[in-house]
């Protein structure tokens, strides 16, 4: 039996899940965008974002288990925050082939979108609890990793 009534580190939890779950449907629209690019194009972006998804799943499941929610529900929810970011795909997809004109102000959007995400939400939230120097070696590093995917394919 789950035990989280009125657990306000379970409210806590998912807002944090909603904030990724937000940024999941630009996520994918800038997947989406980049397969009406180059093969090579839409190969860095789904290798970056594919990268990203494991950690990400992982930050979605380990809070909202340790905060009482089920290992099935948890799953069930990172789940569905995953789709969102398949319906992103399609839209961004859709949407850049049936104007070549659109296609700065989506990328433009779902950059944007990202980017509020990560320093309203992740950044502060990962800076939190003691572990400030870590996260900032782990974010320094991830940039890293995203400079040689991007100079190397």
């Amino acid at each position: 039996a789950e035990e989280h009534r009125h657990n306000a580190t379970l409210n806590h939890v998912l807002l944090f899940v909603m904030a990724i779950a937000l940024h999941k449907l630009p996520e994918g629209m800038a997947a989406g965008i980049s397969m009406s690019d180059t093969a090579e194009a839409s190969w860095a972006v789904t290798m970056g974002i594919s990268l990203q998804n494991v950690p990400e799943g992982m930050i979605i499941v380990s809070p909202m288990v340790a905060a009482g929610v089920s290992r099935g529900r948890a799953l069930m929810l990172a789940i569905a925050t995953a789709l969102i970011e398949v319906v992103g795909t399609f839209l961004g997809y859709f949407l850049s082939t049936l104007s070549g004109a659109v296609l700065p102000f989506l990328l433009a959007f779902a950059g944007g979108t990202m980017l509020y995400v990560i320093s309203d939400e992740m950044i502060p939230e990962t800076h939190s609890h003691g572990y400030e120097r870590l996260s900032t070696y782990c974010l320094l590093a991830g940039f890293c990793a995203m400079l040689v995917m991007d100079s190397l394919i």
